[in-house]
């Protein structure tokens, strides 16, 4: 929903009411000179010459001298909407000046002896307070100070001079005064109101200006996405496909089939990174990803680095040094470790020769872990691109050797999660600078490492009844298999309903649940494992396999507290998950 930004219209209105009136100055200007010449033709005859050629030339100084060059003055600085409150001050002062000149006629060229002169400067000043009603409409302070000074000694002189026909002519003075004030602030607030709608559409124009420039975007990344995304997976279901038909033309030969199925496990690794990375995405826009802070030594993680990739750089003839301290930070180290093993990957995938430095340099009350390389370096119009899904420099053919260009779209993400701020710094030619800043951590608050988890033996499921619920019956067909081989009791459904029903049946009491979230009928996988523990009366493990990246189910899964695992799944890391649940 479009929304208006109040603070910003209110400001612009006051300071185009004095705009407005700062038009109005050559009416003043010109006006002024020609009334104050056609007052000087009425009561020549009548006045002292003198007394009325020193106010006409008054006059005319005022104008010449006051209100021309603060119209010049004004034009040439053109100030900005907030200096419009003291320009609003000057040009109040400056016609409240001339207003009280035009009003010394009541006073000096009063009339006493002649009614029918008095009538003429009567009119002639009511018809000047009219012209300051229309042409100060925009801004209240000035029409006061104009008009009351235009009408306040003919008033009074009218009040002294002691007749009924003067009196009367006082106190129409004053309703005429009090009627145009009345009549002056309706039109003031129409134009208030003009104003202010008139800025409210041009903010609502502007914002949907914004709004489908942010679409237009928005729907050329999506193209940009689902290009980049069907290539990367057409080329390895191409390779899958051309090593499956190879393995028919091969299944006398033991040693080519070992060949062939380590190339294809290769092929299903390619897959399964591209997936990983568009599901990390997901998951970081869902908001699911919660932050575990602890503190810990930036050692714990940049050693295990330096363990697994130094040898990718020497395979490369690259020198890579690793410079760090045992460093207590402050963050969440399964974050933090994919953001460094991601800037390291590409700095070893980008860096054809030369070096890779890693290293740590303490900044007030932050540790900057930074990686430099020799590589091609970045162009500064592209330090900010690199961050997009899919964006990469140079790679139109999509060279799966150059990455999917994903990794910096999760570092991003991941960055701003934790709240450490992440940097670029590139030459081209010379290599680039990718840092990130973590807080310091409190090293006595450090808690010693715990045993890592490992893949458990194939056997130990032995006798497991597991229940699979998936509607594909390809994968119906390869989890019973895999689940059967490593000694488990199987039973297959593939909807919610289904295994209802067949369960209070056949009788089989599981051990376990393996069920896919997307399920066919009126239940999802989540509701499916509530209600078979409601059933049972138990409280059996389940674990949730999904395909699924929508950020409206990866939140619906993680408030049903159940395990996830996501298409596709590796056997090991299935049964490692179940162990650790049957035996928790």
């Amino acid at each position: 929903m479009t929304t208006i930004d109040n603070n910003r219209w209110q400001e612009k209105v006051p300071a185009e009411q004095v705009r407005i009136i700062y038009q109005q100055i050559p009416i003043f200007l010109y006006g002024g000179i020609m009334g104050s010449l056609l007052f000087a033709v009425l009561f020549w005859g009548h006045v002292s010459q003198t007394l009325l050629g020193g106010w006409v030339m008054a006059i005319l100084a005022l104008n010449f001298g006051l209100l021309l060059p603060l119209q010049i003055a004004y034009k040439r600085i053109n100030p900005p909407d907030q200096d419009m409150r003291k320009w609003g001050m000057i040009i109040t002062l400056s016609l409240g000046i001339c207003a009280s000149v035009w009003g010394l006629t009541g006073a000096l060229f009063y009339l006493s002896g002649n009614f029918e002169y008095q009538l003429i400067l009567n009119v002639f000043l009511l018809g000047l307070v009219g012209i300051i009603v229309i042409s100060t409409s925009s801004y209240q302070p000035v029409y006061h100070a104009a008009c009351i000074p235009c009408l306040l000694p003919l008033f009074i002189n009218f009040i002294l001079d002691g007749s009924a026909t003067r009196w009367a002519l006082a106190v129409g003075i004053i309703i005429y005064w009090v009627a145009l004030t009345l009549g002056y602030q309706r039109i003031n607030q129409s134009v208030i109101k003009s104003l202010t709608l008139g800025y409210q559409n041009q903010q609502l124009v502007e914002q949907l200006t914004q709004q489908k420039e942010v679409a237009v975007q928005a729907d050329a990344a999506k193209s940009r996405f689902l290009a980049a995304a069907s290539h990367d997976l057409r080329q390895p279901l191409q390779a899958q496909a051309l090593f499956v038909a190879e393995l028919y033309d091969r299944l006398h030969d033991p040693e080519k089939i070992r060949n062939i199925l380590a190339k294809l496990d290769v092929s299903i690794s390619a897959m399964r990174g591209l997936f990983n990375a568009l599901l990390d995405i997901s998951k970081l826009d869902a908001g699911i990803v919660l932050p575990k802070v602890k503190h810990f030594n930036i050692s714990k993680i940049l050693t295990v680095i330096k363990d697994e990739y130094t040898p990718q750089a020497n395979e490369k003839d690259l020198g890579i040094k690793f410079h760090y301290r045992d460093v207590a930070v402050h963050t969440d180290p399964g974050l933090l470790d994919s953001v460094l093993r991601n800037l390291v990957v590409n700095a070893i995938r980008y860096t054809q020769s030369g070096k890779i430095l890693i290293g740590c340099r303490r900044r007030g009350n932050h540790l900057s872990i930074e990686v430099w390389d020799t590589g091609p370096g970045i162009a500064a119009n592209y330090q900010q691109d690199i961050f997009q899904e899919f964006f990469q420099i140079e790679n139109q053919e999509r060279d799966r050797g150059q990455g999917l260009g994903l990794g910096l779209s999760v570092v991003q993400r991941i960055a701003e999660l934790l709240a450490c701020p992440i940097r670029v710094n590139s030459i081209v030619g010379k290599g680039s600078k990718f840092s990130i800043d973590v807080p310091i951590g409190d090293s006595a608050l450090v808690k010693a490492a715990s045993p890592s988890t490992r893949e458990v033996d194939r056997h130990v499921l032995h006798g497991t009844g597991v229940i699979v619920i998936d509607d594909e019956s390809a994968i119906q067909e390869a989890m019973q298999g895999l689940l059967e081989s490593w000694g488990c009791r199987v039973f297959i459904a593939s909807a919610g309903e289904e295994v209802l029903f067949k369960l209070g049946e056949i009788g089989f009491i599981p051990d376990i649940i393996v069920a896919d979230y997307r399920l066919p009928g009126s239940m999802t996988g989540v509701q499916t494992i509530q209600e078979i523990k409601n059933l049972l009366k138990i409280d059996v493990p389940a674990i949730l396999v999904t395909g699924d990246i929508e950020i409206g189910k990866l939140q619906d899964v993680q408030r049903s507290a159940v395990p996830l695992m996501h298409k596709p799944v590796q056997p090991g890391k299935l049964r490692t998950l179940m162990h650790h649940l049957l035996h928790t």
